[in-house]
């Protein structure tokens, strides 16, 4: 009896606890040690304007709830927003032009960007063309006298005046830029800056190209304002979770933390720009700029503490800090910009390169920098205690194994004993007969220990009217009656990953003195069976086919996808889509071959059974040899007895 097995994988994405290999990869950002350093300089600056009698503590440190997470993180965001808003103001974004460009975001639904353009290059101003004298050395042969074995030289050295041309060329280097905040209808200039320097380039031997341009470099970048103003309401930012959302899935996973995290990494990735561009402003005054004080000083760098960073995810008695506390943070962080930048531009006061405006713009670009890696690890750190308390809970880091088990336990005990999964291991077996072998589909880990998938099967009994047929060729089609199983299986994958983190292998094995085949092929209908690898095994043959699958997207992926095409390319989609799904059933094919070998040679069901020596006699010439099987089979009376007709086949 041959039988027909089906496969439909459900491909399981797992989002739900935070300590899944998922969550940790986007963790490895998070530098626990250096956010521990910056939150202790934070609590250090707290105690000069909080009562003495006030101890705020990171959460790991109080009794708090689930909700508290909310909280805190939406403490954490508020903060990082008004930090974000105290700093730009030091680049021109006062009170007037933020209530000027919240009016363009809340009334006039309009985008709102900061827009900065930087430019260095070198202008070429006269060419001087002249020579240069130097001086030079050669030896002078006085005498030379040659022998048979060796050669004897007397000579001296004198010092020779050699004139060559030299070419100068004047340059002046220039440097400009500007910063603007602008909606769609207005512009503000916030920021602006021009300095140049003289220097000289010399070339000597061969006349240059005295128009080449040195350190010409542009920089150019825009960073989006619009979520950030949406956040804020007068003086206050009103950033909150909507834990209801289907999105929501811890504190700081859901849409709201999400549009948050983004905005971060845009501010973080602008003031980055900015830094690089004064930075190699800077180093280029100091190339040509001899006459400058400050040639070997660097640029000011914040150093830890110096400026205070509001952003503190903390908890004082359970509970967040309040709205009075936080004005009083960012009370001291404007404070401590306003001391830091003073300095910083006294220092530099005299430079003609750099400008006063670059250096503000550098020192607030690092301190922004700052802003935003505090604000991802505060994130980060939340997420990272619910890690701990799970860790804490389970007694181990569970891993896609530990799910896997976990699953197999659940599902036991959530399906009825007719509908639970079942281990994928099947016998190749005729009803009342020993097994001719064995298939499974077996999962393995690094470890090399492999087990069976479990699946969901329905059967579709031989007889059903519902029979499948193969293709064999244009012309050859095979019809086959025998039983049919559909199996539903769930493939639990960590959340960024394409494929989960198991090898999985068809295996089929023989026993001995037995044979089947084994096709392997897609579903092509509901009644057609495409093949596309067919192997005979037997006598212990132990065949192995490693698996592998191509994730498609979910219908409701696929619907967002194609939203924004054209009809035809919708169309299109659609259809190539359908033909991936029809294909996507992966199918196996079980056909033992006694059966099908009394049937061909016309002898009785179970003739073959026992004649070991001439079944494997039968299958050497027919696959082998390739005998036609006219030469072979029983062509005599149908009443002859059994044994009468194997023994004709014998010959």
């Amino acid at each position: 009896m041959m039988k027909i097995y089906f496969f439909s994988v459900l491909v399981s994405k797992l989002a739900l606890v935070p300590q899944v290999a998922s969550a940790l990869s986007e963790r490895q950002l998070f530098n626990e040690r250096e956010f521990r350093s910056r939150v202790s300089k934070a609590l250090e600056s707290m105690e000069t304007i909080l009562e003495n009698t006030r101890k705020p503590v990171l959460p790991e440190e109080v009794e708090h709830t689930y909700q508290d997470k909310y909280a805190l993180v939406e403490f954490v965001a508020n903060s990082g927003i008004a930090s974000y808003t105290n700093a730009l103001k030091f680049v021109g974004i006062d009170n007037d032009t933020m209530e000027k460009a919240l009016r363009w975001v809340h009334e006039s639904n309009q985008t709102v960007s900061l827009e900065f353009d930087g430019n260095m290059y070198s202008e070429l101003v006269k060419e001087e063309e002249g020579e240069v004298t130097t001086s030079t050395t050669k030896k002078v042969i006085e005498s030379e006298t040659i022998t048979t074995h060796d050669n004897n030289c007397e000579s001296t050295t004198e010092t020779v005046k050699v004139k060559q041309p030299k070419w100068d060329y004047h340059y002046n280097l220039h440097m400009d830029f500007s910063l603007i905040v602008k909606s769609r209808d207005e512009e503000i200039k916030l920021m602006d800056a021009t300095g140049s320097i003289p220097f000289v380039k010399t070339s000597y031997y061969h006349k240059q190209n005295g128009n080449a341009r040195y350190h010409n470099e542009r920089f150019k970048k825009d960073l989006n304002l619009t979520w950030l103003l949406r956040m804020v309401n007068g003086n206050m930012s009103q950033f909150t979770i909507d834990r209801d959302h289907e999105s929501c899935k811890t504190p700081s996973r859901n849409n709201n933390v999400k549009k948050l995290l983004e905005f971060r990494s845009e501010i973080f990735y602008f003031a980055i720009g900015l830094k690089t561009f004064i930075q190699r402003v800077h180093k280029t005054h100091q190339m040509y700029d001899v006459g400058a004080t400050t040639l070997n000083d660097s640029l000011p760098q914040i150093s830890k503490g110096e400026i205070f960073i509001p952003i503190v995810p903390v908890f004082e008695n359970s509970t967040t800090l309040s709205t009075e506390d936080l004005n009083e943070l960012l009370k001291l962080q404007m404070k401590t910009l306003d001391s830091t930048t003073a300095t910083a531009i006294d220092k530099y006061k005299d430079s003609k390169f750099t400008t006063s405006s670059g250096i503000i713009l550098h020192l607030i670009s690092d301190y922004i920098v700052s802003l935003s890696e505090q604000l991802f690890d505060s994130i980060e750190y939340i997420e990272y205690l619910l890690e701990l308390k799970l860790i804490e809970a389970i007694g181990k880091r569970i891993d896609s194994n530990d799910f896997e088990k976990f699953m197999k336990q659940h599902n036991q005990k959530f399906f009825g004993r007719d509908y639970a999964p079942l281990p994928f291991s099947r016998a190749v077996q005729i009803p009342g007969r020993y097994p001719d072998g064995v298939i499974s589909i077996e999962s393995s880990d690094m470890s090399d220990d492999s087990e069976p998938i479990e699946t969901l099967v329905r059967k579709i009994p031989a007889g059903s009217n519902r029979s499948m047929t193969i293709p064999i060729d244009a012309a050859t089609t095979v019809e086959l009656l025998g039983d049919q199983y559909l199996h539903g299986w769930i493939q639990h994958v960590w959340e960024q990953s394409n494929h989960g983190t198991k090898d999985h292998n068809l295996i089929a094995r023989a026993h001995q003195f037995s044979s089947y085949l084994l096709v392997i092929g897609v579903l092509g209908g509901s009644e057609t069976f495409i093949p596309k690898e067919a192997l005979i095994l037997k006598d212990k043959d132990e065949v192995i086919i490693p698996l592998l699958s191509e994730i498609l997207p979910s219908a409701k992926e696929f619907k967002n996808a194609i939203a924004s095409l054209s009809p035809e390319q919708q169309e299109f989609a659609k259809a190539f889509r359908a033909m991936q799904l029809e294909s996507s059933v992966f199918g196996i094919c079980v056909i033992p071959l006694k059966p099908q070998m009394e049937n061909l040679l016309n002898l009785p069901e179970g003739a073959l059974t026992k004649e070991i020596q001439l079944m494997q006699d039968l299958m050497s010439l027919f696959v082998e040899y390739q005998i036609p099987s006219d030469l072979l089979s029983f062509d005599g009376p149908k009443d002859i007895a059994a044994g009468d007709r194997v023994e004709a086949v014998k010959g």
